[in-house]
């Protein structure tokens, strides 16, 4: 069974339905709330099993209800959490979502700088593994484990969605593939145009560079010429965890082998299924879902 190792922080998101986006200093009100796990690497493996694979996680969580309710929440999806440290004192990472009908989000959160601040005891061995899948929230994990993917020969996946404090290039050199959100590819290379972050990026590092571009579909270089794939067009209830559903579809379809095209289409189609459901990213769909929806689009 294919299987991942996915490194990075662990979230717990407080989701509130609201009218619109909040602006400015305004009180608003919300017409439903629920709790939902999150994490950029985690989810993606939560996207992997859900697709007929395994996961297992490394990362820290604080001795708080939050961290029980992120390894519970976790646990009860099928990934291991036997790598998870849990830091005395420290204050679990969470998030508060908002998300109105058009199924935009906006989040605040708050991560506990103890909870990343040292390397973890044990850096798992990636030798049952197939592919490694790290964000960048927690460098000092991430970076062993890209060096340890990369000298098995194994795909080390970078959801960058944030720029880290640091480590930045040391991730950027260390991954075999790097994916960055809009907001990513941005905030590291400080250019508006995304063609010209992804130059960027590929004239200082070796491996695959590509970013998602949400309604827009995917943007990477192949052989020094831009591609793109378009996204599928769903009715969206919720795009919070799509990114990271994307990530583990992609990740997991690298982990088998699959070209970096067949990857993408796979990931692709998994953050669409999940953008029709509500709940962040445990809405992540099964393989047969997946497979139901590119055969109903002529796509399979």
């Amino acid at each position: 069974m294919t299987a991942l190792l996915c490194v990075g922080v662990l979230v717990l998101d407080v989701i509130f339905l609201v009218d619109e986006l909040p602006s400015g200093g305004e009180k608003m009100l919300g017409h439903g709330m629920s709790e939902a796990i999150g994490g950029p690497a985690a989810i993606g493996g939560l996207a992997a099993v859900r697709l007929g694979g395994k996961a297992s996680l490394l990362s820290r969580v604080g001795d708080d209800r939050v961290g029980k309710a992120i390894l519970d929440g976790f646990r009860d999806a099928g990934l291991d959490t036997s790598a998870v440290e849990i830091l005395p004192g420290a204050t679990s990472s969470f998030s508060a979502v908002a998300v109105d009908p058009n199924g935009e989000r906006q989040i605040v959160n708050y991560t506990d700088p103890r909870l990343h601040a040292a390397a973890p005891r044990v850096i798992p061995p990636v030798e049952p593994f197939d592919a490694v899948l790290v964000d960048t929230i927690y460098p000092m994990a991430a970076i062993p484990a890209l060096k340890a993917a990369r000298q098995h020969g194994l795909p080390g996946i970078v959801d960058f969605d944030v720029k880290p404090r640091s480590g930045s290039s040391e991730i950027l050199e260390l991954a075999s593939h790097i994916a960055f959100s809009r907001q990513g590819l941005r905030s590291l290379t400080g250019l508006d145009d995304a063609e010209a972050g992804l130059r960027a990026v590929a004239s200082r590092n070796s491996g695959w560079v590509g970013v998602t571009l949400g309604e827009n579909g995917i943007m990477w270089l192949e052989n020094g010429a831009i591609r793109q794939l378009p996204a599928f067009q769903v009715d969206v209830v919720d795009t919070l965890g799509a990114g990271d559903v994307f990530h583990g579809g992609l990740a997991y379809g690298l982990a088998q082998g699959r070209s970096i095209e067949d990857a993408l289409h796979l990931g692709a189609a998994a953050a669409a299924v999940k953008c029709t459901r509500k709940g962040g990213g445990p809405g992540a769909p099964t393989r047969a879902e997946v497979d139901s929806f590119l055969r109903a689009r002529g796509a399979a």
